[in-house]
């Protein structure tokens, strides 16, 4: 999907903003910083628990404000119908 915006540059079109690199490695960190943790708590490896919850806060941090972002986009699809 990242891919796909960066080519088509389809969302950043409709949210009146430019798709740079740091938006798109914010984005990419969120599945990113989920598979991390993911294999931390398959493994049970002992990682640091205070970068993985400050990673996982971050992460969560990135996908609100981007939520937020978009939440215009539905309501005025909605509209529409």
């Amino acid at each position: 999907m990242i891919a796909i915006e960066l080519v088509t540059k389809l969302c950043a079109s409709r949210c009146l903003i430019d798709a740079t690199y740091g938006h798109v490695a914010a984005v990419a960190f969120v599945p990113a910083c989920n598979l991390l943790i993911w294999v931390a708590l398959d493994q049970e490896r002992r990682w640091s628990i205070r970068w993985l919850a400050f990673a996982n806060g971050s992460a969560i941090a990135i996908a609100t404000l981007y939520a937020l972002l978009f939440l215009p986009l539905c309501r005025s699809r909605s509209s529409q119908s």
